[in-house]
């Protein structure tokens, strides 16, 4: 094998060597990048989630002033 040729698989080796364990150090912290679209839906989940309590505790509170049991009425 010609020295370039030598050379430049090692270098290939090298590479893919870091490359495994660049992987393998993420792997072990638990870092898992996110792309903008998979953050975008996350938002989304967490504001409906907030939107629909909100909507409950309102529904929840009428009901109570209804019955006369809301703050204030006892």
């Amino acid at each position: 094998m010609p020295f370039s040729r030598l050379a430049w698989a090692l270098r290939d080796a090298d590479v893919a060597r870091r490359q495994r364990e660049e992987k393998e150090r993420r792997r072990e912290r638990g870092v898992r990048q996110m792309s903008a679209a998979a953050m975008g839906e996350r938002r989304k989940s967490r504001r409906d989630a907030r939107t629909s309590l909100l909507k409950v505790t309102e529904t929840y509170l009428i009901l109570l002033s209804e019955r006369g049991l809301a703050i204030g009425n006892r």
